[in-house]
């Protein structure tokens, strides 16, 4: 006649989060009076956790979900601790561990119960900015260069994967560079990000050479995308400052008589008169008089 005893407690925390470990302590004592033999302790782990390893000799069926130790002999007064460790594997509003003592008969002896363990996944956090960084101001002269920098962070406790940032580029731009190296499109820029962890962060930067044929008063506005399974609603968009175009060009009018400065009246003579644009800008709506 054995008065046994079993516990199961939850080690740590009754919050965690999926792809975390955590443990179990199971506690087997005999009262007494007499000697038990032939003893063993059965653990069906539920869906939401995964087997990692277990002290005093625990052995893991994978095809049952079944952890078993096997008790020869347990003397009165004696009592036998286990270590269980798991890992979570699916999200879950809370559950409970069972454990079970039976004789060589296969008869349930004594059940024990462990405290609900909750668990989470860990969310990601993704948010994007975007900022004007090189001819950086309200401004900018047409056929000179503009350059953006994308920023790309993650606030989350969890990894974020297979994000792509897209640049949608100003109309009258062309792209002069990008780091790091991107996939250029007709319009746009490609960037891939296999993974961006919690806390971590990534930079982009795209420079633009805005053509000479913009017209003065043109107000350029640059959007991102961030896009993935993992960012809210499917894809996050920023929007830099607005730049407005200036025209500037550098005009150069000469005139040259042609042939001796010296004639005589009655014939003909000419002028060769040459108007340049040094640039930047293309200059529109001019009259020479």
């Amino acid at each position: 006649e054995s008065a046994l005893t079993l516990s199961k407690e939850l080690e740590g925390s009754d919050s965690g989060y999926v792809g975390e470990e955590f443990g179990y302590r199971i506690v087997l004592k005999n009262g007494g009076p007499s000697t038990s033999y032939g003893l063993t302790l059965r653990d069906t782990l539920p869906s939401y956790m995964e087997y990692v390893s277990s002290t005093g000799g625990g052995q893991y069926e994978g095809s049952s979900g079944v952890v078993s130790w096997s008790v020869d002999r347990l003397g009165s007064g004696d009592s036998l601790v286990y270590e269980l460790k798991v890992r979570g594997v699916s999200e879950s509003s809370g559950f409970t561990n069972r454990v079970g003592v039976y004789d060589v008969s296969g008869k349930e002896l004594k059940k024990a119960e462990s405290g609900r363990k909750r668990l989470e996944r860990k969310v990601p956090g993704l948010n994007m900015e975007k900022k004007v960084s090189v001819g950086a101001g309200e401004s900018v002269v047409a056929g000179t260069e503009v350059g953006y920098r994308i920023r790309v962070w993650n606030t989350g406790l969890g990894t974020a994967y297979d994000l792509q940032v897209t640049d949608s580029l100003p109309m009258g731009t062309v792209v002069e560079s990008t780091f790091p190296s991107g996939e250029v499109g007709p319009g746009v820029v490609v960037w891939t990000l296999d993974s961006l962890a919690g806390g971590e962060s990534v930079e982009y930067e795209v420079l633009l050479k805005v053509s000479g044929d913009v017209s003065g008063g043109t107000v350029l506005v640059n959007r991102s995308y961030l896009s993935g399974s993992e960012v809210p609603g499917g894809v996050l968009e920023s929007e830099s400052e607005e730049v407005e175009v200036l025209s500037e060009s550098a005009l150069t009018l000469s005139k040259e008589l042609e042939g001796s400065d010296s004639g005589y009246v009655g014939e003909e003579f000419g002028y060769r008169i040459v108007l340049k644009n040094g640039g930047p800008s293309t200059s529109y709506g001019l009259t020479l008089r």
